[in-house]
């Protein structure tokens, strides 16, 4: 009977043991399966960055005069796998397709739609988009190599001795056009399709032409990039941050840095910090710090919901700045976000605002600066900058500028360019765009009033009716819409501005080609 019981008490001890064995297993199992999935999916991720930086990189060439296609896949079937920042394992490689045929584009490329197709790759992991182009052949006649001005439909010029242009005008709508100024105000010629009703007497036949074929403006707005997928939780077994101090891994995750007023140093090469409730840096109260430093690389940041620095807070990194928000960004109280070295990229789905006391937004002098606002508006006012060394600020509706805020205004980025574009209205009061130069695009019209000094930018008008009053300085206005200029503004024909900014379309064998982007997709 003994012999029995002791025998039962080994089997059950061998069926214990094979259990917990089996559960340990499985746990494992578990555990390295949540580590191979947060791995997969941030190379995929990466994957789909490397994606769309090749197609990016056609895309601009396609917009230069010059340009070189060597580095595109030459023929069918081979890969001409490239290097993503000089780093080997991320990697990209792009063919274009013309009429159904792989093909390495001209130099210029010839005019025709062209399907992009560029595959991204990490550590195994790939991701293709897709972008569609048309392309036209630069041209000789374009209106910002021939006018200061132009409008295709009603303008009205009036007040006093009027504006001061310095060039030529094109003015498509004809006896819609009412001038009711001084005729000191133009420095070059009216180019008309009609003589209009309302001139004054002074207008002599050597002040303007006759021309019904005024020329045409193209207004592009490029496609907007794809939000990357934001962790709204915290996987098994992730580092987490709980509070200042030094973190050292490369991958970290917070439920939430709401009104985190301590100062966070990430030492690895590349830290992503994944914030699933919302961040919060602030400098207030008790707290003396409220900051994100990467002191060693590069930084990234995926933010479910809004984020927020406030009272002197900052992210700031030695290399690259990677923000990606789902909900709203918003800098107040002389808070900024600075990378020393490197690149800043922050896209959001809501409204991006720098509001008040010198709050900016800086890239390095040779860095590129990206703003998108997804689905709303970009806002810059009391005395708040942008800077770097190419600026995009693009938003799904409107831009606006007041209240002594600037773009590329330190002379440190005199030789930036800036592209800003708008699908609503642009609103600029009290502003410097300053670098090398610019462009502001808008699918609506303009209202720029006293003390905008562009001296170096092109503002470009889609439709609507723009308005353009007191004492600004520009580079050119040209719009689709309407028209209507009052005071003393000066509006200058910057050929300089227009080669930088168009990539030389401002006419001759160096034209580049105009782009129109279509559909983009995975």
């Amino acid at each position: 009977m003994f012999k029995n019981q002791k025998g039962s008490a080994a089997i059950m001890a061998v069926v214990t043991m094979l259990f917990l064995t089996i559960l340990a297993g499985a746990a494992s199992t578990l555990v390295n399966g949540d580590l191979r999935f947060s791995k997969m999916n941030s190379d995929a991720i990466e994957a789909q960055f490397a994606a769309e930086a090749g197609a990016k990189r056609a895309i601009s060439m396609f917009h230069q005069a010059t340009q070189s296609w060597t580095w595109l896949d030459q023929t069918v079937g081979a890969e001409n796998w490239i290097n993503l920042a000089n780093d080997g394992s991320k990697q990209y490689h792009v063919r274009t397709v013309l009429s159904g045929t792989q093909v390495v584009p001209a130099a210029p490329a010839a005019g025709g739609t062209y399907t992009i197709t560029s595959t991204g790759r990490v550590n195994g992991t790939t991701r293709t988009v897709s972008v569609v182009v048309t392309v036209t052949a630069g041209t000789s006649d374009s209106v910002f190599s021939k006018y200061a001005l132009y409008s295709q439909n009603d303008t009205y010029i009036w007040g006093g001795n009027g504006p001061n242009i310095q060039g030529d005008m094109g003015l498509a709508g004809g006896s819609n056009v009412k001038i009711e100024s001084g005729y000191n105000f133009l420095k070059g010629k009216l180019y008309v399709k009609s003589i209009p009703t309302g001139w004054h007497d002074w207008l002599t036949n050597s002040m303007y032409v006759i021309d019904p074929d005024i020329g045409s403006l193209p207004v592009i707005i490029p496609a907007m990039p794809i939000m990357p997928a934001i962790p709204t939780s915290i996987p098994n077994g992730a580092a987490t941050v709980t509070g200042p101090g030094t973190i050292n891994q490369s991958v970290y995750y917070s439920t939430a840095l709401s009104d985190f007023g301590g100062n966070l140093i990430a030492s690895a090469s590349d830290t992503t910090i994944n914030v699933t409730n919302g961040l919060h840096l602030t400098k207030k109260g008790s707290y003396s710090n409220g900051t994100i430093t990467a002191s060693n690389g590069n930084l990234k940041l995926y933010i479910n919901g809004s984020a927020n620095l406030s009272n002197g807070s900052f992210i700031k990194a030695t290399g690259n700045i990677d923000i990606y928000i789902s909900g709203s960004l918003s800098l107040s109280g002389g808070s900024y976000i600075k990378s020393d070295n490197g690149n800043v990229t922050i896209i959001a789905n809501q409204d991006i605002n720098l509001t008040d006391n010198n709050n900016y937004i800086q890239a390095a002098t040779s860095g590129e600066l990206k703003m998108y606002s997804l689905q709303k508006s970009i806002s810059l006012s009391q005395s708040c900058y942008v800077n770097g060394g190419t600026v995009t600020m693009q938003a799904q509706s409107n831009v606006n500028f007041a209240n002594s805020s600037s773009v590329n205004k330190s002379s440190a980025y005199s030789n930036a360019i800036a592209y800003i574009y708008a699908s609503g209205s642009t609103f600029t009061n009290d502003v410097v765009i300053g670098g090398a130069a610019s462009q502001v695009t808008t699918t609506g019209p303009f209202d720029i009033n006293n003390n905008v000094y562009a001296p170096n930018t092109l503002f470009i008008s889609a439709s609507g009716q723009t308005k353009i009053s007191g004492s600004p300085t520009i580079g050119g206005m040209y719009t689709n819409g309407s028209l209507s200029i009052s005071g003393s503004p000066t509006i200058l024909h910057n050929t300089t501005a227009i080669n930088l900014v168009t990539g030389g379309s401002s006419g001759g064998s160096g034209a580049s080609p105009g782009v129109a982007i279509g559909s983009w997709s995975k």
